[in-house]
């Protein structure tokens, strides 16, 4: 497909349009952030739609752009390769709080999914073997821009950003938060968290208009900046 001066190959034609939708229409990753930014990192960079929109927003950064489903990660290379030569890294790696193996699941039907990531759920439920790594790892020097979506996994990334001492590192943070997705992820403490680590935010829930019935999953799209002194 075309899309406004990029060659962009994807998936699924269904999901790719609601992707354009959300990253290139409504402008969910258009943060209030330097423009001369040098430094994002894209957790859960899926085809490469975010690595490619925040490229085209931040001529001058460099882009390191994480994926571990295998299928999603050749057509994240082709992308970025194709648009933004030379500009994004990409690593086909999940990430969480330690280093190795872990189960990835994702829908049976629709490898490649957006919806994929290291939690069963309905309609997720088949599975494959993927490398984990610390995104501590790979972080040396400021990050101005730190992107998380990445279903379900983003307290393992918070954690242990937190644990290492590297969230010091980061000024901004797009979070996507699978809130109620599984019992052991709370969103009040990873808020909790950044405030104490001097971050203030901004939430929305871009998919709902109104307040659901209790205990409902939710995506919470979390923008948390470095709070003014």
């Amino acid at each position: 497909m075309q899309l406004d001066g990029l060659s962009v190959a994807f998936t699924h034609y269904s999901a790719l349009i609601e992707a354009i939708s959300e990253i290139f229409l409504d402008g969910i990753y258009a943060v209030d952030v330097a423009p001369e930014s040098r430094v994002i990192i894209d957790c859960g960079a899926n085809i490469g739609l975010a690595s490619m929109f925040l490229a085209r927003g931040f001529p001058e950064a460099a882009i390191t752009a994480f994926e571990p489903d295998p299928v999603a990660f050749k057509v994240l290379e082709r992308n970025v390769a194709t648009n933004f030569p030379g500009r994004v890294v990409c690593h086909d790696v999940a990430l969480g709080e330690r280093d190795g193996p872990a189960d990835f699941w994702y829908p049976p039907n629709h490898p490649g999914s957006m919806i994929g990531g290291l939690n069963a759920r309905d309609g997720v439920t088949k599975k494959r073997s993927v490398e984990m790594r610390r995104l501590s790892s790979y972080i040396g020097e400021r990050v101005d821009l730190l992107k998380i979506d990445v279903e379900g996994g983003e307290d393992g990334i918070l954690a242990d950003l937190i644990a290492s001492g590297r969230i010091t590192d980061v000024d901004a943070i797009i979070l996507e938060y699978h809130h109620h997705l599984a019992p052991e992820m709370s969103l009040a403490r990873r808020l909790a968290e950044l405030e104490a680590l001097g971050f203030d935010f901004q939430i929305t829930s871009p998919r709902d208009r109104r307040v659901v019935t209790r205990d409902t999953f939710q995506d919470l799209l979390v923008y948390a900046y470095r709070a003014a002194s």
